[in-house]
This record gives C-alpha cells, structure tokens and sequence, in this order.
C-alpha cells in the first residue's frame, strides 16, 4: 500500500534518483539526502507503507530487517567503517526506514551517538551517484 503525500512512499518508486543505491524485494535502498557527513550513511526503505514498525507482518519484518543488514555489511564493506549505527525512529517521516550509519574512528561524534551534526554536508548528484554505486557494487543481492 502506498500512501498518497507520504514522501517516503513517493521515494521508494524513483530508482533515477542520484542517491538511489538499489531494489530488493521488501525495501529500497538510499544514500541519506543530504548527511554524508559519515561517508556512506543510508536508508533502508521498506517499501509498502507503515507507521509503526510492530504492525509489519512478522516475514516482510524480517526480510526488512534482512535488506538492513545486507546493506550494513556493504556500506561497512565500501567503506571500511568501523562500526555502524542503526536506528529506526519515525519522529520526522512515519514511514518505516533503517538509517545505517556508518562511524569512522576520529569522525564528529565519535564514542557519542551520530548526531547532532552542527552542518550537513551536501553533494552534488555525481558524487551522490558515485558512492551510491561504490555500496552497490558491494552489495550482494544473492546472499
């Protein structure tokens, strides 16, 4: 189900956005718009609408939660994080979304959560295609 002005709804369809990373069956995947201030740092976007993540049926919760971690691992793997952060909260957007942040040793908040970052760092499209498609070539869709 798609719900019409839900903004996530409407970003889940456009495979030609620059921070489009790739599709798999529940979920897409997404650089986050403009915080690349952790090199990396994505969304993991389910698909089909809902505000609250214990309304999901138990397998698409699942394979969501699957898509989060694959995606983890190639974000992890394109970048060489040293952790990642997750976080699922639906305060601004009430659409269910993984963040996955990759932390870096010496980054802005390390040994702290990833926020508040005092500046976001914006990019031009073929930068954000070009570290789209580094975490696209890292992700393996097959495992």
């Amino acid at each position: 189900m798609r719900l019409s002005g839900c903004i996530f709804c409407k970003v889940a369809q456009d495979k030609s956005a620059p921070t489009f990373i790739a599709e798999m069956e529940p979920s897409v995947a997404l650089l986050n718009f403009d915080q690349q201030n952790y090199p990396g740092r994505s969304l993991v976007v389910l698909k089909e609408h809902y505000e609250d993540y214990l309304k999901i049926p138990h397998g698409l919760r699942e394979a969501f939660n699957e898509d989060m971690a694959h995606v983890s691992s190639a974000v992890q793997q394109a970048f060489g994080a040293d952790r990642i952060n997750y976080a699922n909260l639906g305060n601004e957007v009430s659409h269910q979304h993984w963040h996955v942040i990759p932390r870096y040793k010496g980054d802005t908040n390390e040994g702290r959560p990833p926020w508040p970052v005092s500046a976001w760092e914006k990019l031009t499209a073929d930068e954000y295609r070009a570290i789209a498609g580094k975490i696209r070539n890292a992700l393996d869709l097959n495992s």
